[in-house]
């Protein structure tokens, strides 16, 4: 076999044996020509990882969690069953009140029986809380009740390594190398939290249904007076330097990995002792056993990295997980060696390979035929050879949720669930996120998968329902979400998993779905983002029914919709005055009413302005604030460093925000950076490509910069998208002009003016008519915009008045709009409709006093 095809036939054979994988790390590590196959491997992992999973025993389990929640106190935990008890305490299963969730909870004895004593728990489980790591269990708490203290914790559903081991005998050094690399990305994210463990082993470190390797604290089971014997627990893990007095380190954690590796391939220790005073005399004597002795078969590398893992010197050893971990992969990279059977002494019970039930045989043999046809279509496709190019990025689109309340829950429900899930998976900068937008266009009509995928241009889909049902008596709506994760070229199920919050924690529950949507696409979630996920909003039912009220009619355009929109925030902030994205809701209804017509500019910021202050306040971390922000900055402050700041941070927290990202453009376009305003709206039309608003800014960047046949092109796909869009047929009869095509521009002015009454859009048809000719009619239409009942910007009069020849009047109008600070005069320095005035020494001055360029470099924006 080629050195080429070998890691690929591994990978395979983990699949096979059902070895945890990192697949990121795989297709990263994998030549260019042989990505292609580890994603197709990766499929036929998760499909294995289904076959695997018991649904009958999850959803048993699901009921019994339901129906237990009586039993002692202890805090805010309900104290259900104990499930781990050892030397330092006992563990709970418990059922958490406040988060509704079962919890485990670890209790430490009521007096000390360490020289610390329990006190130091508190302040290093609350450090240990701010861990964010999949193969750590999230720790959610520490307090003291009942004169004990305690920490609460992620219940993980599975067997220890222990179990595991004691079941079905030793492990390969393949699969404990795979188990040690996830266990040093555990340990190293409790280290740079200036923690340690402590107490790793086999029984603290579990396999989750499906897989995963968690580590945990979770006691061994035994009593402290037992036998080394019997317990088989922490003090077989100890450091020498630990048992001759001296204090825990990294290299102390490290010693007790390399003795669960040593454990897992052997089923024995390193040390054999009955007492503590025969285990402390044998450490003294050097008696350690050498792994080599007990398992000739395994191969050198893997020998050596346990062997240095266990040196007596801590200096010896490796000094980092980091360093550790490196070693492990590399002992993988030598390749499959062929392991013996282990000696009679080391065997358990039956292997690991034994079938438990004829339905799982059934479906270890699919999964081995798979494999096998895998592999040998791999053998094929080395000898044609596979196509190179970039790999396309991890992109994901959140299909509509599907609306199973019946009614009982708050009304938009889905619609709102649906948008904070495509903004929690948009924070995450690994995965391109298609806008909700674009989405719900195609999530309508029933095309299939494949093809709105392929419309999108993403290679995931998220689909699922929403519902909802009673919770305990008197307590609050609890809302389920199922959802399921598919590849969209194969149409295949992934992942799929059920989430459930009460109503009113509906942003944690969505959160709560994109981590593990992110986990499933092989994306990491870096700290600071798994932080951001973690810190969400938690308020009452009613105050979030409000907001999304508030959500649906301010995606719809108008006055009469933002003027609801902003009632139905307002009633959200007077029920939970820290409701950040409340605050946002109303900001943002006021600015929208600004530009609509409902209430002066000034009035939209004057009162927009306290909301998205206090919004920043109550969540420095929510793109959408920042996005306002910078609105307020750049519409109304013309504070332009201050905005491109917000707005850079906006898209720092959400690149997928196609909003901010438009935003960004218009933005950039107004202080004459051409180059810059095309790359970000073209980016918005990439995420949202079915978007007619995202295409019309795209446009009028071009337009901008003088590409006027492009922006025609741009257009028409904004037509097709929208047939009925005023603002788009008003760009385009702004292209015709530049163009001279001024019959055709009037056309489309007279095109909007059909399609909706705005005094803006009337007023631009006065000047169309005025440069096709007839200024009579020009000034009949003038006189319309002014007896109307909105309000009109001043930009709008002085553009048609340009056109009439009437300069003097048309600057005053401009004059009085900067006075005003009337957002529609931004982009006076860019406009094509302001080139006659140029050189007029008013129009340079008020550039000048607005702080924008007052000569243009067209050479911006060219190709």
């Amino acid at each position: 076999m080629s050195a080429e095809r070998q890691p690929l036939t591994e990978l395979a054979q983990s699949v096979a044996d059902g070895a945890p994988i990192d697949w990121g790390r795989a297709e990263e590590a994998a030549a260019p020509d042989q990505r292609r196959v580890v994603r197709q491997l990766c499929l036929v992992s998760s499909v294995a990882a289904l076959y695997r999973s018991l649904p009958a025993e999850a959803d048993a389990a699901h009921a019994g969690l339901m129906a237990e929640r009586e039993g002692p106190r202890w805090g805010h935990l309900v104290l259900l069953e104990v499930i781990g008890r050892g030397m330092s305490g006992e563990v709970h299963r418990a059922w958490d009140l406040d988060l509704q969730r079962e919890v485990a909870l670890k209790l430490f004895p009521p007096e000390p029986k360490t020289p610390r004593g329990p006190s130091h728990v508190l302040p290093e489980a609350r450090r240990l809380a701010r861990v964010r790591h999949p193969n750590v269990a999230a720790v959610f708490g520490a307090d003291r009740d009942l004169d004990r203290v305690g920490f609460w914790m992620e219940l993980v559903q599975g067997p220890s390594l222990q179990d595991l081991l004691d079941r079905d005998g030793p492990f390969s050094a393949r699969e404990t190398a795979l188990i040690g690399i996830e266990l040093c990305g555990a340990l190293a994210a409790v280290h740079r939290a200036g923690l340690l463990h402590r107490d790793v082993k086999a029984q603290n470190v579990l396999r989750e249904t499906g897989g995963r390797i968690v580590l945990t604290d979770f006691g061994t089971g035994e009593e402290a007076g037992a036998t080394l014997a019997r317990m088989a627990g922490t003090p077989m893990y100890l450091a020498p330097e630990i048992l001759a007095g001296k204090p825990a380190s990294v290299q102390t954690d490290l010693y007790s990995l390399g003795v669960l590796l040593f454990h897992l391939v052997t089923r024995e220790f390193p040390i054999e002792a009955r007492t503590m005073p025969e285990l402390v005399r044998a450490h003294r004597a050097g008696a350690a056993r050498h792994l080599r002795d007990l398992r000739p078969d395994l191969n050198a590398a893997f020998v050596q990295v346990v062997e240095r893992l266990l040196a007596v010197d801590p200096a010896a050893r490796f000094q980092t997980a980091g360093a550790l971990e490196s070693a492990l992969r590399a002992s993988l990279a030598h390749g499959v060696t062929t392991e013996a059977s282990p000696p009679a002494g080391a065997q358990g019970s039956p292997g690991r390979t034994r079938a438990r039930n004829p339905g799982l045989f059934v479906a270890a043999a699919i999964l081995t035929l798979a494999v096998l046809g895998l592999l040998a279509w791999l053998a094929g496709a080395w000898r044609v050879g596979a196509p190179g190019g970039p790999d396309p990025a991890v992109s994901v689109a959140v299909l509509p949720l599907v609306d199973l309340t019946n009614g009982a829950g708050p009304p938009h429900l889905a619609e709102a669930l649906t948008d904070q899930l495509t903004s929690s998976l948009g924070q995450l900068h690994g995965l391109r996120v298609a806008s909700g937008t674009s989405v719900k266009a195609l999530g309508a009509t029933g095309q299939p998968v494949a093809d709105i995928a392929g419309r999108l241009g993403v290679s995931s889909l998220v689909e699922g329902t929403v519902a909802v049902a009673y919770g305990p008596a008197g307590g609050p709506l609890r809302v389920r979400v199922n959802a399921r994760l598919i590849a969209a070229g194969t149409n295949t199920q992934l992942w799929s998993g059920s989430f459930e919050r009460a109503l009113g924690d509906t942003f944690a529950l969505q959160a709560d779905v994109a981590r593990e949507i992110a986990r499933h696409v092989r994306v990491t979630v870096s700290p600071a983002e798994a932080a951001r996920l973690d810190r969400q909003h938690k308020t009452i039912p009613d105050a979030e029914a409000a907001y999304f009220e508030g959500r649906h009619h301010l995606n719809h355009y108008g006055a009469a919709r933002a003027a609801q929109a902003l009632r139905a925030f307002q009633r959200a902030v007077e029920l939970d005055r820290n409701y950040p994205a409340a605050h946002v809701g109303i900001a943002r209804s006021y600015i929208r009413l600004g530009f609509d017509g409902g209430i002066t500019q000034a009035e939209a910021r004057s009162r927009a302005l306290g909301m998205v202050t206090r919004a920043v306040e109550l969540d420095d971390d929510s793109a959408e604030a920042h996005t306002a922000a910078a609105d307020l900055m750049f519409f109304y402050d013309w504070n332009w460093q201050g905005a491109e700041r917000s707005y850079a941070r906006a898209l720092e927290l959400n690149r997928s925000s196609s909003e901010a990202l438009q935003q960004f453009a218009r933005h950039l376009a107004a202080v004459g950076r051409l180059d810059g305003a095309i790359e970000q709206a073209h980016r918005a039309t990439d995420l949202d490509p079915l978007s007619a608003e995202a295409a019309q800014t795209y446009a009028l960047m071009l337009y901008f910069a003088r590409r006027h046949d492009e922006a025609a092109g741009v257009l028409q796909q904004a037509f097709e998208l929208n047939p009925n869009s005023a603002g788009s047929h008003v760009i385009l009869s702004r292209v015709r002009e530049a163009q001279q095509r001024y019959g055709e521009a009037l056309e489309e002015a007279n095109r909007a003016l059909a399609l909706a009454e705005h005094p803006g859009v009337r007023a631009h048809a006065a000047r169309q008519m005025a440069l096709a000719g007839d200024d009579a009619g020009a000034r009949a239409e003038l006189e319309k915009v002014s007896q109307g009942g909105l309000r009109t910007r001043a930009d709008n009069r002085a553009y048609a008045l340009l056109a009439l020849g009437d300069t003097d009047p048309a600057l005053a109008l401009l004059e009085q709009a900067e006075s005003e600070r009337d957002p529609g005069i931004l982009w006076l320095a860019v406009d094509p409709r302001t080139d006659a005035l140029r050189s007029h020494p008013r129009f340079v001055a008020l550039l000048e006093r607005m702080g924008l360029p007052s000569s243009l470099d067209l050479r911006q924006g060219r190709q």
